[in-house]
C-alpha cells in the first residue's frame, strides 16, 4: 500500500513592516518629514510631465517650421528708406505790410481771413486789415494840407504887396532925384546957401534911390526864401498824405498766386500757440498766411552723411504718408544737399545729416504741406531676375548656398547672388524658375 504524502505545511503570510516606533514626545517631526517626502514626489511627477509636454511641442514645431518658397522671375529693386516732411517748391508767405507812415510800428487788426486749407486764385482778396484809423488820419492830414495851401496863397499876396510898396517908393525916389538934378541946373541964379542946399538934396535923393534899389534886391531874396519856406511846409504835408495814400491799398492783401491757403500761428499770452484768426492784432512783418502750389509739393528728408554717396539725382522712389496708410505715390530724387548739418541736439556733434528732396510725380489733393511721410528710394534695379527670399540663402566661408526641395529631401546647392533688397535676393546662377527652396 503506497504511502500517503503528508499535507503541505502552511507558510505564514508576510506581514507589512511595522511602522517605526515614534519616540514618545515627537509626533510632529515625523509628520513633517512625510509631508516633505510627499511634496517632493508630487513636484517631480509634475516636472516630468511639463518636460514631456514641452518636448512634444518642440517636436511638433520642428515638423511645421520647415517653410519653402518658390523661385520666381520678376523685377527686383534695392532700396533705402528715408523719412521726412512735405514742403512746396512754389509758395509765398504773406506778412503784415510794413507801412511808410510814421506810425508804421503800430499793430493792425485783421478784418477778414480765408479758411485754412481753402483754395484761392491769383488776385483774390486774401487778408483785409482794419484801415479806419488810417482813413481818419488821412482826412486830418488833408485839412492840414489845405491850411498850408491857404498860408502859401496868403504869403504870396503879402509878398506882392510888399514888392508893390517898394516899387512905389522907388518911383518917388527916382522922381526926387530927377527934381534935384533939374534944380542943380539953376545953380547960377541961386545964392550960395541955396546952391549948397540943392547939392545936398541931390546927393540925398541919389543915396535914397541907391538904398531902395539895394533893398529891392534884398526884398526879392527874402520874399523868395519866405515863399519857399511856406512851400516846403506844404510839400511836407503832401508827402505825408501821399505816404498814407500809398499805404492804404496795403491794408487789402491779394493772393500772389493760385494755391492752397495755410494760416500761420502766433504766440498768445501764456506762451500758447494758436492759429491766427479774425480780430487778432498783428505787427508789421508778422507772417499771416502761406499760399503754396499743391502741384509743387516735395518730400524733404535728412539722410545720414554715410549714405549720401548712395543717392543720385533722378532715382525713382515710392512715397507714402503716415496720414494715408496703404496709399503710395511715385517720386523722384530732385536735389541732394551739398553741406551737412547737425540733426538737432548740439551734444551729438559727431552726427551729420544731408538734406534730400524728392519731387512728387503724382499730384493728389490729399497731400498737404507739413505732412510726415516716408520714401523707398531705388538704389539699384534688376529686370527679369530670378528672385528668392533672402532667408533662403546661407553664407559659409564666403560662399552662398540654398537648400532645394527634391523627392529625397532637401539638396544643398551653391548659388551666385545679384541685387539684394531687404527681403529678397536675385539669383544669378544655380537655380531655375519654379525651384522650391527652404526658408529659414
Amino acid at each position: 500500500m503506497p504511502a500517503i504524502p503528508a499535507p503541505p505545511v502552511q507558510q505564514p503570510l508576510p506581514q507589512p513592516p511595522a511602522a517605526p516606533q515614534t519616540p514618545p514626545g515627537r509626533p510632529w517631526r515625523t509628520i513633517a518629514i512625510w509631508g516633505i517626502i510627499t511634496a517632493v514626489a508630487a513636484g517631480s511627477f509634475y516636472l516630468a510631465r511639463v518636460i514631456d509636454q514641452r518636448a512634444a511641442e518642440r517636436a511638433r514645431a520642428a515638423e511645421g517650421a520647415i517653410r519653402v518658397a518658390e523661385v520666381r522671375r520678376g523685377a527686383l529693386n534695392r532700396t533705402i528708406r528715408i523719412e521726412g516732411v512735405t514742403s512746396a517748391t512754389r509758395g509765398l508767405i504773406v506778412t503784415t505790410p510794413t507801412l511808410r507812415m510814421p506810425e508804421s510800428g503800430r499793430e493792425m487788426q485783421i478784418l477778414s481771413l480765408p479758411q485754412s486749407g481753402s483754395r484761392v486764385k491769383q488776385g483774390d482778396l486774401l487778408v483785409e486789415l482794419d484801415s479806419q484809423s488810417l482813413r481818419d488820419h488821412i482826412d486830418d492830414v488833408r485839412e492840414t494840407v489845405q491850411q498850408r495851401e491857404n498860408n502859401l496863397t496868403k504869403r504870396r499876396v503879402e509878398l506882392e504887396l510888399a514888392t508893390d510898396n517898394l516899387q512905389q517908393r522907388l518911383l518917388v525916389a527916382r522922381s526926387q532925384l530927377e527934381k534935384a538934378q533939374l534944380d542943380l541946373r539953376t545953380l547960377e541964379v541961386r545964392s550960395v546957401i541955396n546952391q549948397q542946399l540943392m547939392r545936398l538934396a541931390a546927393e540925398e535923393a541919389e543915396a535914397n534911390l541907391a538904398r531902395l534899389r539895394q533893398e529891392e534886391s534884398i526884398l526879392e531874396e527874402s520874399n523868395r526864401a519866405n515863399l519857399r519856406g511856406v512851400e516846403i511846409e506844404r510839400d511836407l504835408e503832401l508827402l505825408h498824405i501821399n505816404r498814407h495814400l500809398s499805404d492804404l491799398p496795403r491794408y487789402k492783401i491779394q493772393s500772389p498766386l493760385d494755391g492752397l491757403v495755410i494760416l500761420s500761428t502766433m504766440r498768445q499770452r501764456g506762451g500758447e500757440e494758436a492759429t491766427i484768426a479774425v480780430g487778432d492784432q498783428v505787427r508789421p512783418g508778422q507772417p499771416i498766411v502761406r499760399v503754396v502750389d499743391p502741384s509743387s509739393l516735395q518730400l524733404e528728408a535728412p539722410i545720414n552723411q554715410t549714405d549720401a554717396a548712395r543717392f543720385d539725382i533722378g532715382q525713382t522712389a515710392t512715397v507714402g504718408f503716415d496720414a494715408y496708410p496703404g496709399i503710395v505715390f511715385r517720386g523722384r530724387v530732385a536735389s541732394i544737399g551739398a553741406i551737412a548739418s547737425l540733426p538737432g541736439r548740439r551734444e551729438q556733434f559727431y552726427l551729420r545729416t544731408v538734406p534730400v528732396r524728392l519731387e512728387l510725380l503724382d499730384h493728389d489733393e490729399r497731400i498737404l504741406p507739413d505732412l510726415t511721410g516716408w520714401a523707398e528710394v531705388v538704389l539699384e534695379s534688376k529686370e527679369d531676375a530670378l528672385i528668392a527670399p533672402s532667408a533662403a540663402v546661407e553664407e559659409v566661408a564666403g560662399k552662398h548656398f540654398v537648400h532645394i526641395q527634391s523627392p529625397n529631401g532637401f539638396e544643398r546647392r551653391e548659388v551666385q547672388l545679384g541685387v539684394m533688397s531687404h527681403t529678397e535676393v536675385a539669383i544669378v546662377d544655380g537655380l531655375e524658375e519654379g525651384d522650391r527652396v527652404r526658408v529659414r
